[in-house]
């Protein structure tokens, strides 16, 4: 069954699409919607600090080829489900870069190598211990190395989070589908016995409950998906948990 419209909201990732802009070269390249000062490829580990900032989750990088521009094929499935994917994507700092980006004057080229460069690769936020993929990879090997990343940057317990985010998607499609058959009646109700009808108090009150009901677990959400960095990849400012989506 089709996910609804709550569990796919929280199913979405949330792609950084990163762009350079260095303060002073402001200058627009007319011929791509991407912007970039002329001032050619940045040194590996400067491009590194740029896409981060001051993010320290694990990244996921995917580079858009002329093929797969617009799409996710590099990442997703077109067969098979991405549920796993998806929500293990909330824990990464997920950067999406154009297909230009291996233009020798780009300034993320050097993120990837000259030869055979990768379709995507994880790494730690500055780079360091990359694993490529070449973008045909299976399920299994990418997921494979997601929990090394996520095991090796984060405190607690990913796949007992997981499983406990499948359960409360399954949670939230049972609300919408409850929340989509009172709304039908409540306008079945108006168009039959007006918009003064008692019988829309009782309706309205189930509405109410549904409400309650998601409220309590978008709460369970946040903290089903509420992992911490480990002390070796936290800013000086102190811990980072990742923001629930």
């Amino acid at each position: 069954m089709p996910r609804q419209k709550s569990s796919s909201a929280a199913l979405a990732i949330e792609w950084d699409y990163a762009v350079y802009t260095p303060k002073g070269e402001r200058k627009e390249n007319k011929a791509s919607k991407y912007s970039f000062g002329d001032t050619g490829a940045l040194e590996r580990h400067k491009a590194f600090e740029w896409i981060a900032s001051d993010d320290r989750r694990p990244m996921l990088v995917m580079r858009e080829c002329n093929w797969c521009e617009g799409t996710d094929d590099a990442l997703l499935s077109t067969r098979l489900s991405n549920e796993r994917t998806e929500l293990m994507a909330r824990w990464f700092h997920m950067v999406k870069l154009p297909a230009h980006v291996l233009e020798a004057g780009h300034p993320f080229s050097k993120l990837f190598p000259e030869r055979k460069p990768p379709h995507l690769f994880i790494c730690r936020f500055d780079g360091s211990e990359a694993v490529e993929l070449p973008g045909d990879q299976s399920q299994q090997e990418l997921w494979a190395v997601m929990f090394e990343a996520l095991e090796r940057d984060y405190d607690g317990n990913a796949e007992r989070s997981l499983k406990s985010l499948a359960k409360l998607l399954d949670k939230y499609d049972d609300i919408d589908a409850k929340e989509a058959l009172v709304e039908a009646r409540f306008e079945q109700t108006i168009e039959k016995h007006g918009p003064q009808s008692g019988k829309l108090k009782s309706l309205r009150k189930d509405l109410g409950k549904l409400a309650t009901q998601r409220e309590k677990l978008d709460a369970e959400l946040a903290e089903a998906s509420a992992l911490t960095l480990k002390a070796a990849v936290m800013p000086a400012d102190g811990p980072v948990e990742t923001a629930a989506r």
